[in-house]
Parts: structure tokens; sequence; C-alpha cells
């Protein structure tokens, strides 16, 4: 107790000395936005690996920081100093029951890299197989569960603390924990190491090192050392000949099928963490994984098809149903945003834009009215933002939306010829035939009003003719409708009722006339607003 006790002063003091606290912000004029960014990320540095693990967590949320906050944070990507080779020694003692020396013939005393969770040494077993081994950070687990719970206690003590940073911060930490509580797990990384070759198990230009089940615990992790080079290591790429364009297309292959076909992808693909061998690419430290179910998948794509159909209510309507928050009240100020959100970013078609950036404004149009994305969204959009990153470095003019729509449509996720599938096709007719119906319940309605004396009509007899005219022209519109309707209705019964090739050619006639009779309507319409 007393050491929690002491760690809490600590962390109460750091952020008060950082200008983080109810005195600063009582006493003193607030800082300017760069300095207090910088003054956060100063803070977590001096609050230790575990706090340094809560901001390069946060560093990739943009969906809740602001520009200044997560540049300053992601600084803290290299922030972790190694620990000293006899806790490591002491953890593999703990782990295997051996010394190093005793379970590897030989092993490299200086880390090979280090992070905020574990380092990494170099090792050769038995068999004469060069390996690496994950050692996890002494008492990192406790510590940061410690440190996140009273980071929690501190802002419910102080709620005003980071008023003008995120909201609801507790919320973020609680997700955080859970994050980092299975990120600790090694022996969850492994299953993750296992799933991902499963899955990949006929893509053989995608790859994981094996791993040593009998070396592996929580704690420790062995696997195979992959002589490689980083992704991000361009000019070595080049050196070797590889041809650059060709390898940003087979990631961004491999990870749509990550997503779309597993749903189950990597979700920290810095450039740290993917190897160039031999003209494979090797995916490392598999303990950030993004999982998304069958369902999950099903709104994505929908989410997809709306911006790609610009369907504003669709979109309005997905948003509702994906993100968590209030009902909104001002439904005409959510369809203006995602109006000009489309007029922004569509006006020349879905393979024009920039995903990760359509999607990021998507995100803060709904945090505007506090819809918050769920967390598996938020990763997948950091991750497509990540691997654009990538591309663009190997290949300045690689075509990410390209690749993208090639995979959709060739995969029929989103579909070219829609409206011709029959389950969109019974659902658009339906809504259709239901507009039509209620025609005459409005008609009826407005003559309701009129007869009780609730509705005025002022006509002068020249304007007889002509009102008579238009009148004429909005009922032939509405039968018009009604029999579009009906045609189009009765293709996608025929459609699901019946798979035949003599049906369904019924249906595409049934479909083509519906769809001449809709553009003569159209035509007539505009040639109408015209005079």
């Amino acid at each position: 107790m007393a050491s929690s006790t002491h760690r809490l002063s600590e962390i109460i003091q750091v952020l008060a000395n950082f200008g983080f606290g109810e005195v600063y912000q009582r006493s003193f004029k607030k800082l300017d936005i760069q300095e207090s960014a910088k003054n956060l990320r100063q803070a977590f540095e001096a609050l230790g690996p575990s706090f340094i693990k809560i901001g390069q967590i946060l560093s990739t949320r943009n969906d809740l920081l602001s520009e200044p906050y997560i540049l300053e944070l992601q600084k803290l990507q290299h922030s972790a100093p190694p620990f000293p080779y006899q806790e490591a020694e002491q953890i593999i003692r703990e782990e295997l029951g051996e010394n190093p020396e005793q379970c590897f013939a030989a092993f490299d005393k200086k880390a090979l890299a280090t992070g905020s969770i574990a380092q990494i040494h170099r090792a050769q077993l038995q068999s004469g197989q060069e390996v690496v081994v994950k050692i996890q950070r002494p008492q990192i687990k406790e510590q940061l569960i410690s440190d996140i719970d009273l980071f929690i206690h501190v802002i419910n003590k102080i709620p005003t603390i980071f008023t003008n940073i995120i909201s609801d911060p507790v919320a973020i930490l609680q997700e955080i924990r859970q994050q980092s509580l299975l990120e600790m797990d090694f022996l969850n990384e492994a299953n993750n190491m296992r799933r991902f070759q499963n899955n990949h198990e006929k893509r053989s230009l995608i790859c994981v090192p094996t791993y040593y089940e009998e070396l592996t615990t929580h704690k420790v992790l062995v696997m195979d050392y992959i002589e490689g080079d980083s992704i991000g290591n361009v000019t070595k790429l080049k050196e070797l000949g590889y041809d650059l364009n060709n390898i940003a297309e087979k990631l961004v292959y491999s990870f749509l099928y990550q997503v779309f076909e597993d749903g189950f992808y990597h979700a920290d693909p810095h450039p740290g963490n993917i190897l160039i061998s031999q003209e494979k690419i090797y995916f490392i430290d598999l303990g950030m994984m993004g999982s998304l179910s069958s369902s999950d998948q099903k709104l994505l794509i929908n989410l997809l098809e709306a911006l790609a159909f610009k369907d504003i209510d669709e979109l309005v309507r997905l948003l509702q149903i994906i993100c968590k928050g209030p009902r909104i009240t001002d439904q005409y100020s959510l369809y203006k945003d995602v109006q000009w959100l489309f007029d922004r970013y569509l006006t020349t078609g879905l393979e024009a834009i920039d995903i990760g950036e359509i999607f990021q404004e998507v995100m803060k149009t709904a945090l505007k009215y506090k819809l918050t994305f769920p967390t598996k969204f938020v990763q997948l959009s950091k991750t497509v933002i990540i691997l654009e990153g990538i591309c663009e470095s190997l290949n300045p003019e690689f075509d990410f939306m390209s690749i993208f729509m090639d995979f959709t449509f060739h995969h029929s996720l989103l579909e070219q010829s829609r409206l011709l599938n029959k389950d969109h096709l019974l659902r658009e007719s339906t809504r259709l035939l239901r507009s039509g119906i209620s025609l005459p319940q409005q008609a009826n309605q407005a003559l309701s009003e009129f007869i009780k004396g609730r509705t005025t009509i002022n006509i002068s007899m020249r304007e007889i003719k002509k009102l008579t005219k238009e009148l004429n022209q909005i009922i032939n519109r509405i039968v018009t409708a009604l029999i579009l309707s009906a045609i189009i209705i009765s293709s996608g019964f025929i459609v699901s009722q019946n798979n035949s090739h003599y049906a369904g050619n019924i249906a595409l006639l049934f479909f083509v006339m519906g769809v001449v009779l809709g553009l003569y309507l159209l035509y007539s319409f505009v040639r109408s607003r015209k005079k």
C-alpha cells in the first residue's frame, strides 16, 4: 500500500511539474497547444516505461488527440532504455528453469532491440539454428497495470486535468489496460503467430518466423532469426534489386486478405515489424493483432459501399449503428456534414481518394456528435494509414486505391453491378414501392387538411390551364413510378425464387425495362425543371 501511495504521489507531482493539474489550471496562464503537447511527452518519459507505453498507444489514436499531441507522443516510440543482462538472465532462469548458457548454444548478452514491454537478444539453439529471444521487462506487467489504475485514480480525483486534451480519458485508459494485458502475454503472441501462419499457408510470399513452443512462456518467446532488411530501408532494398512497387502491391494485397478473408490482421505494421528476405515479406512482433467478426466485415463493406455509391442515408444509418453515443437529435446538421464529406472527397470517384484520410474525417464527423467508433475500427483505420505511408515511401506514385478497388471488385465485396444483386434489388425496390404506396395516404392527408380549412390555395383563372397540365404530368410520373416499382420488384422476385438461366434472362429484361423507364422519368423531370 505504501508503495502504491508513493507512486501515486510521484505521478501527481510529475504531472504538476509539467503543467498538468488543478492548481496549475487555476493559478497560471494556459500553455499553448504545442508546449502542452511537449510537456505531456516529457511527463510520460519521466514516469518511466509504463507511461511510455501508454503514450505510445495514445500516439496512434488520432481520432481522440489533436495533431500536436500525436506528433509529440510519436517520439516515445524509441524512448525505452534497455534493461541489464542480469535481469534478462534471471527471467529466463525463472521461466525456462535454466540459465541462458544451458538453454542455448550461444546467447548475445547485448540487446538487439529494445521496446517498452520487452527487449530482444540473439541466440543460437543447440541444433545450430539462429534465433531471437524476446524477454519481457522485469515487473512491467505489474507496474503498467498498477500505473494505469493509479492514473485513472488521478483523473477521477482531478477531472479537469486533461479537459483540453482528450475526452473521457478514463474509458481510453481502460481500453489501453485491456490491450496491454493481451500484448504482454507472449503465449498469446505465439498463438497469433500460429494462426497467422495457418491463414497464409497458401500465400507463400507472406511469412512469419517459426516459434519454439518448448522455449516459449508468458514472459519469454523464442523464434527464428530472420536475416532480412526492414521494409522501411528503401535505399538498401533498391541496392538489392527489389521491385519496390511490387513489394508495395504484395503488402496491400496481403493486408486485404487479412481483413476481408481472415478477419485477423497485423495491427502494428510499422517498418520495423516488416522484413524483406529472399523475395518474401515477413511480419514480426505479432503481439498486437486486429480481429473482425463476419458482422464487422459486413458493416465495413457496407460502409465502403455507402462511400463508393455516395449514399448519404446509408452512411448516416451505419454511423448510428456502428458508433457508441447518444441519440442524434440534429439529424439535419449530420446529413449536411456527411454531404460536405462527399463533396470534398468523392467528387472524382472512390478510386481517387485517400481512404485513410476519409476514414479519419468520418471519425471526426462522428466525434462532433459525440459518437465514438469501436476500438477495432479505429485500430483498422490506423493500420491503413501506416500501410499507406509505407507504400508511399516505397513508391511515391503508388496507387493504393487502385489495388484496393481491384481486390474488392474481384472478390465481390463492392459489386459494380450491385443493382443486379437480388438482395439489394429486393431491398431497394421494396423501399421504392413503400414510397409509392405512401403517396395516396399523403394525398389523402393533404385533401383532409384542405377540407378542414387548414390549407389555403390561391389560384388565378389564367393559371388553371398551366396548373392542370402540371397536375397531369405529376399524375403521369406517379403512375410511371408505380409501374417502375412493379417491374423492379417482379424482376427481383423472379431472381430470388428461380435460379435458372431462363428466369435470369426474364429478370434482366424486366430490369432493363425498369432502367429505361426510370431514365425516361428522370429525363422528363429534368426537362420540366428547365422550362
